[in-house]
């Protein structure tokens, strides 16, 4: 049972919150053999640490073009990358694709995943960018590697 509550712990949309995370010790302590590991131990406590810690991404979508420049501009990269998403789709801009691609590089480059995988597509469909499969290849990977698991399942 325990492998099962701890593996659904780290899917997204799983059900699963903060409260329901902090029982996985009890759960630790209450199974039958008792639970011995010191490895086993601190692999639970990792779980509840990222289980109870898990930032939910706040919806830049709907703030003000103005406040989201300056959350942009300070480097905080879901900022970084909804601006680009912006700049790409014409929201509240004009549509720039080369700005675009150089703000979703920025963001996968501090850190959200997400930046990487839309620059990755542009490469892939030569979109603002010379289209170059090898560099979205590689962009793809990063985006995996960075959390974005959409990335793996688009490599050519």
């Amino acid at each position: 049972m325990l492998t099962r509550l701890t593996t659904r712990a780290f899917v997204p949309g799983s059900g699963w919150s903060p409260a329901t995370a902090k029982k996985i010790p009890a759960l630790a302590v209450d199974s039958h053999p008792p639970m011995k590991s010191p490895l086993l131990t601190r692999l639970l406590a990792t779980v509840l640490t990222l289980a109870t810690t898990v930032a939910q991404p706040a919806d830049l979508g709907k703030i003000p073009l103005a406040e989201l420049q300056a959350k942009s501009a300070k480097g905080e990269p879901a900022a970084v990358f909804e601006q680009a998403k912006r700049l790409a789709n014409g929201t509240g801009l004009p549509v720039d694709h080369k700005a675009a691609n150089d703000l979703y590089l920025k963001a996968g480059d501090i850190g959200d995943g997400r930046g990487y995988f839309n620059l990755a597509l542009n490469y892939r469909d030569g979109v603002g960018v010379t289209r170059d499969i090898a560099k979205a290849n590689e962009l793809f990977l990063k985006a995996g590697g960075h959390g974005e698991g959409a990335g793996y399942c688009n490599l050519a």
